[in-house]
């Protein structure tokens, strides 16, 4: 016998299961919300809360000079003062997100997202 746990919506968005729309760039590493629950691309699996893998260029003006694309690596919650300055030729100055000890890690995807749980929407007529 199969059992069947109702998912906890409580806090979440509802997402359609994708199947085969292509909507869903990451439903296949989906998790199950209870243990023995559904995962992968079906309902039930639950997606955690990310954004997407990003970043930032900023120009100085000065087209001539090399160094007048810079990249900016964004420390959140810290300000102007966490704005780390790299030039267009150091390749090593983009990191991947840390925590910043209050919040956990982050999460980056290849898309913005909500937290999220798969359903299957019925539309009775």
């Amino acid at each position: 016998m199969t059992t069947f746990h109702l998912p906890d919506l409580r806090g979440m968005f509802i997402r359609g299961v994708d199947y085969t729309a292509g909507n869903d760039p990451n439903k296949i590493t989906r998790n199950f919300q209870h243990t023995g629950g559904n995962s992968g691309n079906n309902i039930g699996s639950l997606q955690e809360d990310a954004f997407q893998g990003h970043k930032h260029q900023l120009f100085d003006g000065e087209s001539s000079n090399t160094y007048a694309k810079e990249t900016v690596d964004f420390v959140q919650g810290s300000g102007i003062g966490a704005i780390r300055w790299c030039s267009a030729q150091d390749h090593n100055c983009i990191t991947a997100p840390t925590t910043d000890s209050a919040n956990g890690t982050p999460r980056t995807t290849s898309e913005t997202r909500p937290k999220n749980v798969y359903v299957n929407y019925i539309i009775k007529y």
